[in-house]
């Protein structure tokens, strides 16, 4: 969201899946504008299906196929998922690293469930850790 580094604040899709991530995650990537890339965006629950780049134009291929696929007419969703299921199994190997924020979900969750962005940038500085700190002056730089 680097919309929040002028001043701007989330908009049109995230508005709808940012309050529906895991704990505080999406106040967090709403507040600080961090981006999620690759593996991450899946373990933090935005993405369904990781497919490795290498694979993408043989996965568009099938998919462009399975147009003319009979049970694509009767039930797409079955289908697209069969396919990006397939795909995602065989991309889980690619990148097998945890997710990046893992070491600072419970500071997230903690400091970023206030009830105002002045409650969560107090929580930050109570916090004290360089972590914390370093986040809240992305917080207050941006206000």
């Amino acid at each position: 969201m680097p919309e929040t580094a002028i001043g701007f604040f989330p908009d049109v899709g995230r508005g709808y899946f940012l309050p529906r991530l895991k704990g505080e995650l999406g106040m967090y990537l709403a507040l600080t504008g961090h981006r999620l890339k690759g593996r991450d965006v899946l373990h933090g629950g935005i993405a369904t299906h990781l497919v490795g780049k290498e694979k993408i134009p043989s996965l568009l291929s099938e998919l462009t196929e399975s147009c003319d696929d009979p049970v694509m007419k009767r039930d797409p969703h079955y289908v697209v998922k069969s396919i990006l299921d397939k795909y995602h199994k065989e991309s889980l190997n690619i990148d097998d690293r945890s997710f990046s924020l893992t070491p600072h979900v419970e500071l997230i969750d903690k400091c970023f469930s206030g009830g105002s962005v002045e409650d969560i940038q107090m929580s930050l500085l109570d916090d004290g850790s360089d972590w914390s700190i370093n986040q809240f002056q992305y917080v207050y730089s941006t206000q």
